[in-house]
């Protein structure tokens, strides 16, 4: 059996591809600051929250006012929720926890989203220091 020498050169190329890519989003994640971020989903400053953007398209930043609830829920339940439209059709993607669980953001006006879903690394801890920053505002 004889093997291309294309085929060889894929096999080579591909993993050579991906170590150079994981390399480069870790540098620019270090060099602008997102190491955080990237790594906990959403991150709790001073002012509100800070998240990462649409497909990493910069930071993005909530003040407490604008926040109108936070709630702690299981992955499965956020899924069939949103089958069923509870959240409607203004809600960020939900990021992929099968055995965990989501915190739900509900802003108080959609821009562009009137819900938002994150994995925080302690989720419990994360919606217990926002509620008490959010009834603080």
């Amino acid at each position: 059996m004889k093997i291309s020498g294309l085929f060889i050169l894929l096999i080579l190329c591909v993993p050579l591809i991906a170590v150079i890519t994981v390399v480069t989003m870790r540098f620019i994640a270090r060099k602008f600051g997102v190491t955080e971020i990237m790594n906990n989903g959403v991150v709790l400053t001073p002012e509100g929250i800070k998240y990462m953007g649409f497909f990493f398209t910069g930071t993005r930043k909530r003040t407490f006012a604008e926040i109108k609830s936070v709630e702690l829920v299981p992955y499965f339940n956020v899924v069939i929720s949103m089958l069923l439209f509870r959240y409607g059709l203004n809600c960020a993607k939900v990021p992929p926890n099968f055995f965990g669980e989501i915190v739900v953001i509900r802003l108080k006006r959609a821009n562009p989203y009137e819900y938002l879903f994150f994995t925080p690394k302690n989720a419990s801890s994360f919606v217990e220091q926002l509620k008490q920053q959010i009834n603080k505002a």
